[in-house]
């Protein structure tokens, strides 16, 4: 494929692991006629990686107060200049790792807005033992309240079979660039669809004309009747 990807990988481990750097090494190696821009949360100043004190101005106005305390804007431009987003976490206490947490909620008002619609998603997840299966229904949630299109999920713990892994990633990046290469045959889902229905049914009923949300929703979306149509569309 001679088409290059910009592809950003939202990195929220705080540091690396065995069970990481081997797993991001088999995806590089994969990977090696896409160009990758990766996001690593953990090498810019976790400290100044503020949390979420909700105010709710994102949602009211579309602008976080804090984005220009930390430079967070910058990850938002990365992430819609992006065709593909991978979003890396370990496990903790049968969770997300707390940095992805707090990535999540700066973009709480996204998903109001399928922000990122149509964009591809794969979810990549390590743990020692447990909470594989959670947080891998919690990140699809989110990243589908987003409007991205998960396309696959790779897993690793400490007992993962390395021949069963690899085929796992290459599973998911063979989907990746058939996607890439076919885009027309990339197709939603009832959960992607019903977020979609739901939130067209809130903005064409709400009353409130000058209501930012509904004008965001409106400007993207117009009269598209699914997030198929959209995709299709666009």
């Amino acid at each position: 494929m001679s088409e290059k990807l910009n592809i950003t990988i939202i990195n929220g481990a705080f540091e690396e692991t065995n069970n990481m750097k081997e797993l991001f090494e088999i995806i590089n190696s994969n990977l090696d006629n896409c160009i990758t821009l990766e996001l690593k949360l953990n090498i810019i100043n976790i400290s100044n990686l503020i949390s979420c004190r909700g105010c709710k101005r994102c949602f009211k106005k579309g602008v976080c107060a804090l984005d220009s305390m930390d430079n967070f804007y910058e990850y938002k431009e990365r992430l819609i200049k992006s065709n593909i987003i991978m979003i890396y976490t370990p496990v903790y206490v049968d969770n997300v790792s707390g940095i992805i947490k707090t990535f999540i909620d700066r973009l709480a008002s996204w998903s109001h807005k399928m922000t990122l619609a149509g964009k591809l998603c794969i979810i990549i997840i390590t743990s020692n033992n447990t909470g594989i299966e959670w947080v891998g229904n919690y990140l699809y949630k989110v990243m589908s309240s987003y409007g991205l299109i998960v396309i696959g999920l790779i897993t690793k713990t400490s007992k993962s079979n390395l021949k069963e892994l690899k085929q796992q990633i290459n599973d998911v990046i063979f989907r990746l660039l058939y996607y890439r290469k076919f885009p027309q045959k990339i197709s939603t889902n009832y959960c992607l669809e019903n977020l979609y229905s739901s939130y067209s049914y809130i903005y064409q009923n709400l009353c409130d004309s000058d209501n930012f949300e509904k004008k965001e929703w409106e400007k993207k979306f117009g009269k598209h009747r699914s997030l198929c149509d959209y995709i299709d569309q666009k």
